[in-house]
C-alpha cells in the first residue's frame, strides 16, 4: 500500500523536468529565454522560476520573484495536446 501512494505522487512531478539550471537574470539571459520561447516545439510549456535571492531584496515566502533573483531555473512541462484541441472545439 505504501508504494502505490510514493508512486502516485512521484509520477506527477517527474512530468516536470529543469531543463537549464543558474542561468543569469540580465540582459542575456533573459533574451535566451525570449529565444527559447520561439523556437520551442508546441507540445512543451516553459516555466520560469528564479532562484539566489539579491542581498538587497526583501524576504518572502515560496520561491524568489524575477525581479529579485539572481539566477534562473527553466523548467518544461509537457502539454496534453489532446486535452488542449478539445478545448479550442468547445470554446
Amino acid at each position: 500500500m505504501m508504494r502505490e501512494s510514493n508512486v502516485a505522487r512521484t509520477s506527477k512531478s517527474s512530468s516536470r523536468k529543469r531543463a537549464f539550471a543558474t542561468i543569469p537574470n540580465d540582459y542575456d539571459g533573459k533574451r535566451f529565454v525570449r529565444q527559447l520561447r520561439a523556437y520551442l516545439n508546441g507540445s512543451y510549456r516553459l516555466s520560469v522560476r528564479g532562484t539566489h535571492r539579491l542581498p538587497s531584496a526583501k524576504p518572502c515566502r515560496g520561491f524568489t520573484p524575477l525581479k529579485d533573483a539572481q539566477s534562473l531555473n527553466l523548467y518544461l512541462d509537457p502539454v496534453n495536446l489532446a486535452n488542449r484541441q478539445m478545448t479550442r472545439w468547445n470554446g
